[in-house]
Formats: structure tokens, C-alpha cells, sequence
């Protein structure tokens, strides 16, 4: 079986949860996509319908009125974070480099995006997105 194959197998896994219970389900799904592609370059494609399949759920769910809160777990907002985070990069790194963008450049551009994520979930949420990952060593 292919990555992509194993891919779709996890993405339809993910998309048939619908109980706390199959929380294991989800963490199988997800390990066997982290156990084949940590490092390879095709990580970011083949994650993408995983991404994909979690997003139409999620705008499945918001079409149907709600009148509570969904009550998202104390990792969501660092795990969101992230994931916004490693594709707006991914994005950042292949404009740079079709402009073939300095590497100065590129960096400055890369810091100023990290803080521009850093300082929108800051203003409007009023946490500070490197309280997840500061380790008290400062």
C-alpha cells in the first residue's frame, strides 16, 4: 500500500469518529502518519487531506445551529497554532522562493509572520501563544 493509500485510510478514520470513545482511533490514525513521514519531503501533500477531511467536518458541524460552545481542550489552540503555523511557512518558503528572495530577507519575513500570528491570537484572544512552548528557561 502507498503513503497516500495509508493517507486516505487515516483521513476516512478520522472523518468516521463521532464519540469520545474513538479517541484511540484518531490516535492510531495519527501515529501511522508520523511513523512514515516525519522527515520526507512529501509529509506536508500527504497530510493535506487529513487536514482537509478535519476542516470539512468542522464546517459541517458549524453549518447546523449550535447553541453551546464546543468546549475545545486546552491543546487545541497550540495545536491549531502549529499546524497555521508549518503551512503558512510552507507557503512563505515557496513564494521566496519563486521571487528568489535573499536569505536575509527570508528570514526577517519568517520572524515577522511568527509574529504577526503571535500578536493576532494575543490581541483578540488575550494568550500568548509562546506561554505553550517557554520551558520557564528564560
Amino acid at each position: 500500500m502507498s503513503n497516500l493509500d495509508d493517507y486516505k485510510k487515516a483521513a476516512q478514520e478520522l472523518n468516521d469518529i463521532d464519540h469520545q470513545s474513538d479517541k484511540t482511533r484518531l490516535a492510531s490514525a495519527l501515529d501511522k502518519i508520523l511513523d512514515k513521514n516525519i522527515m520526507s519531503k512529501e509529509y506536508g501533500k500527504n497530510i493535506t487531506p487529513i487536514l482537509d477531511e478535519i476542516a470539512n467536518a468542522m464546517w459541517e458541524i458549524d453549518s447546523r445551529e449550535r447553541q453551546q460552545p464546543y468546549e475545545y481542550g486546552d491543546a487545541a489552540l497550540p495545536a491549531v497554532s502549529k499546524i497555521m503555523m508549518s503551512v503558512c511557512m510552507d507557503k512563505l518558503w515557496a513564494k521566496q522562493e519563486t521571487e528568489n528572495t535573499p536569505i536575509s530577507e527570508r528570514i526577517d519575513q519568517a520572524g515577522a509572520l511568527g509574529s504577526d500570528l503571535h500578536d493576532l491570537v494575543k490581541k483578540h484572544l488575550g494568550v500568548d501563544l509562546y506561554d505553550f512552548y517557554n520551558d520557564g528557561d528564560e
